[in-house]
């Protein structure tokens, strides 16, 4: 899908695109997408995200850069630049990304244990954010290093072609158990105890950690914990007028108590605090929707 740049008070908007992968390349990539910030919008642009399990290519162009927050809601928190070409492990906490000035972005976003074929590392091996080109070759950097001159169909083009170069020639593939334990946790919304996982899948605790360390950048416990938070942030947003005990209750947790611990420990705030930030932010997106304003997704 591609949305073109749109005037309302001689003001342009961000624009955003964002398209499905190639049949064989669906089992690994969740989508790709992009987003142009354009030099004469007054104010820069931010988006606040929940953690997921994706690992994310990213590769900038334009003469601007890309910031990140660890904490999305804390707005004093410390700002690190991104480097414009680099791999972005699954976080832990949720974040805010600002781009700076014209800026012209490309993502890729694998899905949770499907990035060690394309890396041909395992993840328990990279840093938070790894320049790609210290990971692949001159030669596959080459045809990335030139999409931000091409049409968005032609991005993805080049990318696949990349992508699919990498995949033939890894040796890492990706591993059925951990994928299946992705899945269970996924369909469970994050109630699962690790130990009954591991028993399910007929493996020990410790094997299944090491197996997710590598495949997902993850231990099983983190992936279990981000579903549920964004199993009880997608309450929140949905059904504002739902207590927070209910939301408690509905998404899993001990008890109240238990539910405000693991939100803060990943958003950094209570989670009536992040409840009331996250509906201020949609009800003025709703109000004025020439500007993307920071929101979790």
């Amino acid at each position: 899908m591609v949305e073109s740049f749109s005037r309302v008070n001689d003001l342009e908007r961000p624009l955003e695109w964002e398209a499905a992968p190639s049949p064989r390349l669906r089992p690994y990539v969740e989508r790709y997408c992009g987003l142009i910030l354009p030099a004469s919008l007054p104010v820069n642009f931010g988006q606040r995200s929940s953690p997921s399990g994706n690992v994310i290519l990213q590769f900038v162009f334009g003469s601007g850069q890309v910031c990140e927050t660890k904490y999305a809601y804390r707005p004093t928190a410390t700002v690190k630049s991104r480097p414009n070409q680099a791999v972005i492990l699954p976080k832990r906490t949720a974040w805010r990304v600002t781009l700076e000035d014209m800026t012209d972005i490309v993502l890729v976003k694998l899905k949770a244990g499907m990035a060690a074929p394309f890396l041909n590392l395992s993840l328990s091996e990279l840093n938070t954010w790894e320049n790609v080109d210290d990971i692949w070759s001159a030669s596959a950097l080459d045809p990335l290093n030139n999409l931000g001159t091409l049409s968005v169909q032609k991005r993805i083009q080049s990318i696949e072609r990349v992508l699919l170069n990498r995949l033939k020639h890894s040796d890492f593939e990706s591993d059925h158990m951990v994928n299946q334990a992705l899945s269970l946790i996924q369909h469970a919304r994050g109630c699962l105890e690790i130990q009954q996982l591991a028993s399910h899948l007929n493996i020990s605790s410790r094997q299944l950690r090491r197996k997710f360390q590598h495949h997902v950048g993850l231990t099983p416990k983190q992936f279990n914990d981000i579903v549920r938070f964004r199993y009880a942030n997608h309450l929140m947003k949905q059904r504002p007028n739902m207590s927070l005990t209910d939301v408690a209750h509905h998404a899993g947790y001990f008890d109240l108590a238990h539910f405000t611990h693991a939100i803060h420990e990943i958003s950094g705030i209570p989670p009536s605090q992040m409840a009331e930030i996250d509906q201020q932010a949609l009800h003025v997106q709703k109000r004025d929707s020439d500007f993307i304003f920071l929101q979790a997704v």
